[in-house]
């Protein structure tokens, strides 16, 4: 169950940055198993990955607009160059 909440959240984030003009990645082992065509194993995270300098710059979405539950919450690190 944890994996078919975790895939739509995966739909729902890029559709939310599609709209925005900000590309995304997905890596990890959602990467994996989108690459292979299957789901491997259950998920206990999801790793996105966008450029600061573009996420800043375009973001016209807040994280807060995505449909998590209440005792989640998303964590962004951010690596300056």
């Amino acid at each position: 169950m944890a994996n078919a909440r975790q895939f739509a959240l995966i739909k729902e984030f890029v559709s939310l940055c599609d709209a925005a003009s900000i590309p995304c990645w997905l890596r990890g082992g959602w990467a994996m198993d989108f690459f292979l065509g299957r789901v491997m194993h259950e998920h206990e995270d999801i790793d996105l990955f966008v450029w600061a300098k573009t996420w800043f710059t375009r973001r016209s979405i807040k994280l807060d607009s995505l449909s998590l539950p209440q005792a989640q919450h998303c964590q962004v690190c951010l690596n300056h160059v």
